[in-house]
C-alpha cells in the first residue's frame, strides 16, 4: 500500500506538470491566432491579409501540434492494490434471527 501512496504521489506530480505544459502550448497558440488577427483587422489589403492570415493560423496550428506531439502521451495512473477478499461467515460468527 505504501507502494502505491508513492507511485501516486509521482503520478499527481506528473499531472502536474504536464497540464502546465500543455496549457502554456495553448496560450502560446492563443497568441499567435490573436497577433494574426489583429494584423488582419488592421490590414487595408483584405485580400491578401486573409491569405496570410489563413497561414499564420496553419502554421500555430502545426506548431501545436508538433509541441504536444513531442511532449508526449499524458501520464498513467497507477494500478490500485487489490483488496483483500471477504471470507464466508462461519458458523459461529452467525447471529441467530429472532
Amino acid at each position: 500500500m505504501e507502494q502505491y501512496k508513492y507511485e501516486k504521489d509521482i503520478y499527481l506530480l506528473e499531472l502536474k506538470i504536464y497540464n502546465t505544459e500543455v496549457q502554456q502550448i495553448n496560450q502560446d497558440f492563443k497568441i499567435a491566432i490573436d497577433r494574426a488577427n489583429i494584423e488582419y483587422r488592421n490590414s487595408k489589403n483584405k485580400f491578401s491579409a486573409k491569405t496570410v492570415l489563413r497561414g499564420a493560423t496553419a502554421t500555430a496550428i502545426a506548431l501545436r501540434d508538433a509541441a504536444i506531439t513531442e511532449l508526449g502521451e499524458k501520464p498513467t495512473p497507477p494500478v490500485e492494490p487489490a483488496k483483500g477478499t471477504r471470507l464466508p461467515p462461519t458458523k459461529e460468527s452467525k447471529r441467530p434471527r429472532k
